[in-house]
């Protein structure tokens, strides 16, 4: 589509226009190479640095920030969770983010089932607050837990639910924004009679209501309109602008009631106005019993046609997913653990939402639905799923974006033609056409799709860092726009058009259609500084892409072993779909450092993209390993591991921070205190025995103070007590049963807790296990978080060589801290010389933490509740971050609960924010303490007196021990206590 209306010159801002705009704001406004690239991409390929970010307050922040730019010709971006795929939000103007302030509810009317919200409300946030009065707003996409109200409006969102309750400009009854000149503004539903008086007002919103007179008067816009935009049965529909939508409104239909604009600028994509309330309806929330019936097939295309058969019923959902979207799956932890419904290997399957308001009614509509559906739809197969685990499969299925980035290689799954929607009844032919498409240029398809709504997400697996690929990029875009208009469907449902798809427009539309487009455009936007780009005058789809060609080698060598993709392989995982972005009180732990501050740096993505783009940079002059932003932005990382799970792309931050300070500090000085936490216990080992003047030292004596700020220590916080060695390092116990057990004493339970060990030595002793306590050295956990890799690499070295023995003799390693033991399972494979990785991977295959081996003998019947007492405790379990990304936590609730005295809950905690050293830090002392108090500490607090609190993690049970004055249990001082004799040690 030609450019008939660019910007003239790049825009450019000077010191003065600076200033001006920072006096004039209450908001932040950063113009830091930082934030460029944070702000540089979005979910989609491509990549423009900004002028800078902006974070307005407000709606007063909006007016200024929009004066500001139209006196100083800069272009302004609008931007919430960034999970855009078509690269709406990525350009070179002024980023203005309202994500971050603009996030209360204004106003709620139960009665009359409405609620007005600023722009940066979360979808899953607003339905969690409206679920006490039993209201909910339905569009529901797959991000739901990250996007922005203003950023579905900006694309018109649908997801999972659209097929019961609509798109999002079908609830929405008024906006209020700021102009680009400036000017406030309100649109709403006008009568006739009150639509003419605005457009003859002095109103800011006077030339809108002019322009949509003027164009209602042209028939040839008409006719146009009917003939070239998609089917009305299609009710995902969001390309170009929606001009249908004004066509049963007055003045376009004369014997209409009125008019009302918000249909039109949902899906605007912030190219018309920016946002500051919108106002939505609300539904009853649906019923409460819940089934999915999920189809299995043999071949996609059986599926479609099965799913034309399923729409006849009457559905909440029918989501589709392909073999490939299974096979990614597969590799990421967690996605792996909610499979649970997937039989056998189906080509494809089918997920059908049914509910009901009574579970008897829900059991009938199951067993009539199982009898009708296998003989209609063709499916060879179907698994029922009830009550929480629908959640489970749901999350499945909204995985699905995140995952296909896990695909070995260079080439991934590319956003491109990934949202048309076409009619029903024509899906089963289209996608035949589509793949003959795909198979022309020798492309392999994956396809996902919301197959109840006729849409698909289909996306080409392409290597952008190829010319090949990227003329194939191009030409597929085109050929399936053509094939798209053949059908009369929609080139976007849901996603947008953006900048990949905006090219395309002219084909889809023609020129009557899109000549109506740059009016409206120009009614709202005449300098054409909102967003510009996007919808109208894109740039080449294959400008600007993100992924240009890089030599991973020039990199050097890394000490862990990153895979056939390397170091930077694993940060081009992250695709941009903002996983990480959730709020706090959603499930889940990813990332402890953004629910605190809310900056898009603290998140996973943030850092990705900091990585990858300072990386690329310093590899014109070989300094990658040398960045000081990357230092900055990795800084509050509390190496959780939470996204080796929760990251749908299994970004491991944890593993690329410790790589980093590895290289960085080769050539940079260290601060002091990195040294006395890595080489902890080394140090303190040897001086236990003066345990009682350290601890004096360090939490007693007068001016103790100074020596934690000399340090670097947060003076707020207490420091662990060293404990006395109780020397019992070479302990083993018999038994003449075989369950023999290697135990492996890690560093933190011999200095601060070696009666922990002592106890859950006894235990053992009474469960009747033979063990041996290895001599071993520390796990290298610490080292390993501050980047000491060499020093790290011999501890791992040393204890696969003395474990490793173990395990040929059939031994199973036990340990009792998470951080220590997973460090066996996770990173002593990818840090160990190749000769040792093999024997690596077998120690790391038969280490356990302490819940996890515990429920390993019950299930295999070794362990029985006869062995215990029979007392009520009421248990409260808080599971350490690494044992969320890398074990079970169901395993260790299950296995508390072995007594029949016991309950046993999950504290809903995610990160307790102490994460070893990191809470100690006098820089990160507040964050750690914000952290804290998001879930833990509050929900701990409210716990009974006489519960029992249980955390594995030292760690956690210090973090918790400072801010919330309460004893904390070991699983295995738990246990030890729950069981029905005791006997002495030994």
């Amino acid at each position: 589509m030609e450019n008939e209306h660019p910007l003239t010159s790049a825009p450019v801002l000077t010191e003065t226009s600076v200033q001006t705009l920072r006096n004039r704001i209450a908001g932040s406004f950063h113009l830091d190479n930082i934030h460029k690239s944070l702000y540089a991409t979005d979910a989609s390929v491509y990549k423009e640095v900004p002028l800078g970010v902006v974070f307005p307050k407000h709606e007063t922040d909006l007016v200024s920030i929009n004066t500001w730019a139209q006196e100083n010709e800069i272009p302004l971006i609008p931007r919430a969770g960034g999970t855009s795929l078509a690269g709406q939000v990525v350009g070179d103007g002024l980023v203005v983010d309202c994500s971050k302030h603009m996030t209360s509810i204004v106003e709620f009317n139960k009665e009359e089932k409405w609620i007005i919200v600023e722009p940066g409300v979360i979808r899953d946030d607003l339905n969690a607050w409206l679920r006490k009065y039993h209201l909910f707003f339905g569009p529901n996409t797959s991000t739901s837990n990250r996007c922005t109200i203003g950023g579905m409006v900006g694309n018109n969102s649908s997801g999972t639910t659209s097929i019961k309750y609509g798109v999002t400009r079908d609830h929405v009854l008024e906006l209020w924004g700021v102009l680009p000149g400036g000017e406030k503004c309100h649109f709403h539903k006008l009568e006739a009679k009150d639509f003419q008086a605005a457009a003859r007002s002095n109103q800011p919103e006077a030339p809108i209501y002019k322009a949509i007179q003027t164009l209602s008067q042209e028939q040839k816009l008409k006719e146009a309109i009917a003939e070239e935009y998609p089917k009305k049965s299609i009710h995902r529909r969001n390309t170009g602008y929606a001009l249908d939508s004004l066509m049963n409104q007055y003045p376009f239909d004369s014997g209409a009631s009125g008019l009302n604009l918000c249909p039109l600028l949902c899906g605007s994509e912030g190219t018309l106005m920016m946002l500051s309330r919108i106002k939505l309806r609300l539904h009853p929330l649906p019923p409460s019993e819940v089934a999915l019936l999920c189809l299995h097939f043999d071949s996609l295309s059986q599926s479609l046609k099965g799913t034309v058969v399923a729409m006849k019923e009457a559905l909440y959902a029918c989501e589709l997913m392909d073999q490939f979207i299974m096979d990614a799956a597969a590799q990421n932890r967690r996605q792996r653990k909610n499979s649970f419904f997937i039989e056998g290997h189906p080509k494809a399957v089918l997920c059908l939402e049914i509910r009901k308001n009574k579970a008897a009614l829900l059991d009938d509509e199951i067993v009539r639905l199982l009898q009708q559906l296998p003989g209609s739809t063709g499916a060879y197969h179907i698994s029922v799923v009830r009550g929480e685990k629908v959640k489970r499969v749901w999350e499945y299925r909204k995985a699905g974006l995140g995952v296909l980035s896990n695909i070995p290689g260079e080439a991934k799954p590319v956003a491109c033609v990934e949202d048309t929607a076409v009619d029903l009844n024509d899906l089963p032919a289209f996608v035949k056409e589509m793949q003959g498409i795909f198979h022309s240029h020798q492309q392999q398809a994956v396809f996902y799709a919301h197959a109840g709504a006729g849409e698909l997400h289909v996306r080409p697996i392409l290597n952008l860092k190829t010319p090949k690929d990227r003329v194939a990029f191009k030409e597929i875009t085109r050929e399936v726009a053509i094939l798209t208009k053949k059908y009369q469907g929609s080139f976007s449902g849901e996603h947008g058009d953006g900048r990949v798809r905006a090219a395309f427009l002219d084909i889809l539309y023609g020129p009557i259609v899109l000549s109506a487009f740059r009016k409206i455009k120009t009614s709202f936007d005449p300098n054409y500084l909102m967003n510009p780009g996007k919808i109208l005058d894109p740039k080449d789809i294959l400008e600007d892409l993100r992924h240009i060609p890089m030599e991973t080698e020039k990199l050097g060598d890394t000490m862990y072993d990153f895979g056939p993709d390397g170091y930077l392989g694993m940060v081009e995982r992250c695709n941009g779909s903002g996983d990480c972005r959730k709020s706090p009180e959603r499930y889940g732990a990813m990332c402890p450092s953004y629910h605190a501050t809310r900056e898009e740096k603290d998140s996973t993505r943030g850092r990705a993209n900091t990585l990858r783009n300072f990386i690329e940079l310093g590899l014109a002059n070989e300094s990658s390993w040398n960045q000081s932003e990357i230092r900055e932005v990795l800084d509050l990382c509390l190496s959780c591991k939470a996204c080796t799970s929760e990251c749908p792309s299994n970004v491991n931050m944890t593993l690329l921070k410790s790589e980093y300070l590895h290289h960085y500090y080769a050539s940079h000085k260290r601060p002091i205190r990195d040294y006395l936490f890595a080489f902890n216990y080394q140090l303190l080992g040897r001086l236990q025995g003066l345990s009682p003047l350290i601890n004096f030292a360090l939490n007693r004596m007068p001016g103790h103070g100074w020596i934690k700020k000399i340090l670097g220590i947060a003076t707020e916080r207490s420091m662990p007590e060293l404990k006395a060695n109780k020397g019992f390092s070479d302990y083993s116990g018999d038994s003449t049963q075989d369950k023999s057990l290697a135990i492996f004493a890690d560093e933190f339970t011999r200095l601060y807790q070696p009666e922990l060990l002592e106890k859950f030595l006894r235990l053992l002793d009474l469960l009747g296990y033979s063990f041996e306590l290895v001599r071993s050295t520390e796990s290298g956990r610490a080292a390993m978080s501050k980047g000491f890799l060499d020093y790290a690499k011999g501890c791992a070295e040393k204890n696969v060589d003395v474990f490793y023995p173990h395990v040929l003799e059939g031994k199973t390693i036990v340990g009792l801290e998470p951080s220590a033991v997973l460090s066996f399972r996770e990173e002593y494979p990818k840090l160990v010389k190749k000769e040792l990785v093999d024997q690596a991977n077998m120690v790391s295959e038969n280490t356990f933490c302490f819940e996890e081996w515990l429920f390993r003998e019950i299930q295999s019947g070794n362990i029985t509740t006869n062995q215990f007492d029979t007392n009520n405790r009421n248990i409260f379990y808080h599971s350490h971050c690494h044992q969320k990304a890398l074990s079970q936590t169901e395993e260790a609730l299950l296995a508390l609960s072995l007594p029949d005295g016991h309950t046993v809950r999950e504290i809903p905690s995610g990160c307790c924010g102490m994460a070893g050293a990191f809470g100690y830090e006098q820089e990160h002392f507040a964050v750690s303490e914000q952290i804290a108090h998001l879930k833990l500490v509050p929900f701990i607090r409210k716990i009974p007196e006489d519960s029992h609190i249980v955390s594995s993690g030292f760690s956690c049970k210090h973090q918790i021990a400072d801010f919330a004055d309460k004893k904390i249990w070991h699983p295995a001082e738990l246990m030890l206590e729950s069981i029905k004799k005791e006997m002495p040690l030994g």
